[in-house]
């Protein structure tokens, strides 16, 4: 199928289906993008499917192994989609494949960044009748004829390579539906907007009272984990940033917040307690997506090395510092007026690498504008 093939097609479709990784700094930008794709095509009734279930069962991992049910959650919660396909993972999944079978989609998209040939082919025996369209699959990855022809095989239109693809991750989202589906391209930056329930923001204010952390106390939320241990920033230099900050005058009143996975809490405690610091807490959104979003309402200042958070705060228009590497550039958030960034330049490309003195000078920078 050509170009103005698969556009006609999407033009004329009734069901379609996104078949995503769920990766909540991916997310972030994708339910942007997918917004604006189901404004353009009003009568499409849009569903999403985590990709993991494919990539998991394919190598026995088990059906829930990487899936993120905070992400499932928003994207339940977002108005985009008429089903999630959550209960994947929390249900019966057999009994989810054949629910998703029966819609009769016109248009599957696959948006998976890794495990793209198992995910392609996983679509066409579900949806046979469905047009499937897909990036193109990486050439570092698949350097077989046999794989690009298994792909060719499962895909009807593959969208090139973005030529452009180093700028924002956003706009390479934008060109996959430029490519595929007519989608104009947006200013992202004017569009890029997160609304806090607010009973989200009501528990954030609970948990500060909760906590005897007076309302007009000042919050700085420092994130210095990271799935991959090359992005997170030693809990030694957070703890002395902290130290750094509290015995400067106009940080007297400041509260700290260390955030973290669950698993990390205990890590956080022990730090807190051995270094003695002054009006830290941890933090961690543990009772669902919006805890997180809500909290960074809440906070004066965010300071987080190069995850998911900084992508959040973005959407809400927060002050924040961003401790990055120099290799993924076209992931720096999509508003920049509000976010300072400081990159390490040293080749191993080591978050850790950046110094705690660095951070506080664009703190007080930060704070002297404010």
């Amino acid at each position: 199928m050509d170009q103005t093939g698969i556009q006609n097609k999407i033009k004329n479709a009734r069901h379609a289906l996104v078949l995503l990784p769920m990766a909540l700094g991916d997310f972030t930008y994708w339910q942007l993008v997918l917004r604006a794709f189901a404004e353009q095509y009003p009568q499409l009734r849009l569903d999403l499917m985590p990709d993991e279930y494919f990539i998991n069962t394919r190598f026995h991992r088990g059906s829930g192994a990487l899936v993120n049910p905070i992400i499932c959650d928003w994207a339940a919660q977002t108005g985009i989609f008429h089903d999630v396909y959550a209960d994947l993972y929390t249900g019966d999944s057999e009994a989810a494949l054949t629910r998703a079978k029966k819609v009769g989609y016109d248009v599957v998209f696959v948006m998976s960044s890794r495990g793209r040939l198992l995910v392609a082919e996983a679509a066409r025996a579900l949806f046979p009748r469905a047009a499937i369209v897909s990036w193109s699959l990486r050439e570092r990855w698949f350097k077989f004829g046999a794989d690009r022809r298994r792909f060719a095989k499962a895909v009807d239109f593959i969208v090139p390579e973005n030529p452009q693809r180093f700028k924002k991750i956003i706009q390479n989202y934008n060109y996959f539906f430029q490519t595929a589906a007519r989608m104009p391209t947006y200013d992202w930056a004017e569009r890029a907007e997160l609304t806090v329930p607010a009973e989200a923001l009501e528990r954030a204010r609970r948990w500060r009272e909760e906590r005897g952390i007076a309302e007009t106390a000042p919050l700085y939320f420092i994130n210095p984990f990271a799935k991959n241990k090359k992005r997170t920033w030693p809990l030694p230099k957070v703890a002395a940033l902290i130290r750094a900050l509290s015995e400067r005058p106009e940080f007297q009143q400041a509260v700290f917040l260390i955030n973290g996975l669950p698993s990390d809490q205990d890590a956080i405690a022990a730090l807190i307690r051995d270094e003695q610091l002054p009006r830290a807490y941890g933090f961690t959104a543990d009772q669902g997506f919006w805890d997180l979003p809500a909290m960074l309402a809440h906070s004066r200042l965010i300071i987080s090395v190069e995850t998911a958070i900084m992508h959040i705060a973005s959407l809400l228009h927060r002050p924040q510092i961003i401790l990055m590497r120099l290799k993924n550039p076209e992931w720096v958030p999509v508003n920049e007026k509000e976010l300072r960034i400081i990159w390490n330049r040293k080749r191993r490309h080591h978050i850790e690498d950046i110094e705690v003195t660095e951070v506080t000078e664009v703190v007080e920078e930060i704070i002297n504008e404010q």
